[in-house]
C-alpha cells in the first residue's frame, strides 16, 4: 500500500502548459521528463509553480505589445461606419472603422 504506481511521463519537448494540464488530469505532482526513450529528469507542480509569475508577465507584454499593434491600424474585416459597404481593409479613424474610400475621402475633405 505504500507504494506508488509507475511514475508517469511526458515528452522533453512537451510545453510547461502540457505538463501542468497533463498532472492536472492525472492528478499527480511530478512528471517524468522523457528523452529519446530515456528518463532526463522529473518536473513537478512546485517547477510550474516557480515559473508562473514570470509566464504571467510575459503574457501581459505579449498582450499589450499585440494590442498596441493592432490600434496602429491593423486592418480589420465588416461594414464601413460612414458608407456601409462590406471591406476587408477597416482601419480605425477617429473612432469610426472606415473602409480605404472613405478614409481617403475623409482626408481630402479635412485638407480641402
Amino acid at each position: 500500500d505504500v507504494m506508488t504506481k509507475g511514475l508517469p511521463t511526458i515528452d522533453a519537448e512537451a510545453t510547461l502548459v502540457e505538463a501542468a494540464r497533463m498532472m492536472s488530469q492525472l492528478n499527480v505532482m511530478r512528471l517524468g521528463v522523457m528523452h529519446r526513450g530515456k528518463l532526463v529528469g522529473i518536473i513537478t507542480s512546485r517547477d510550474i509553480l516557480s515559473v508562473t509569475p514570470e509566464l504571467i508577465e510575459i503574457m501581459i507584454e505579449r498582450a499589450k505589445i499585440e494590442y498596441e499593434e493592432a490600434e496602429e491600424g491593423t486592418p480589420i474585416s465588416g461594414y464601413c461606419d460612414r458608407c456601409g459597404q462590406w471591406s476587408e481593409d477597416l482601419k480605425e479613424v477617429e473612432g469610426q472603422f472606415l473602409c480605404e474610400e472613405c478614409r481617403i475621402e475623409l482626408s481630402e475633405e479635412e485638407e480641402g
